[in-house]
């Protein structure tokens, strides 16, 4: 999977949620649940801002018009 596909999975609503469900699941276990939310939190802004940032044009165009070398064979 391509990092804009990455991009656009974890920009979308499904991704969100996911991430959002993720941390705040951290966040319930007892004890050591608000370090951890805490952290799972940094980490989910950290890949999102800098390691799979949303690049609008580029992530746009790689989801609405597929390379049209994907399909060729050599």
């Amino acid at each position: 999977m391509s990092s804009a596909r990455l991009s656009v999975a974890a920009h979308s609503t499904k991704g969100k949620t996911m991430r959002w469900l993720a941390s705040t699941g951290f966040g319930a276990i007892p004890v050591a649940g608000p370090v951890l939310g805490a952290v799972a939190g940094l980490l989910d802004a950290f890949l999102v801002e800098k390691i799979l940032p949303e690049n609008g044009p580029i992530t746009f165009l790689s989801k609405s018009y597929p390379s049209i070398f994907e399909n060729e064979k050599r």
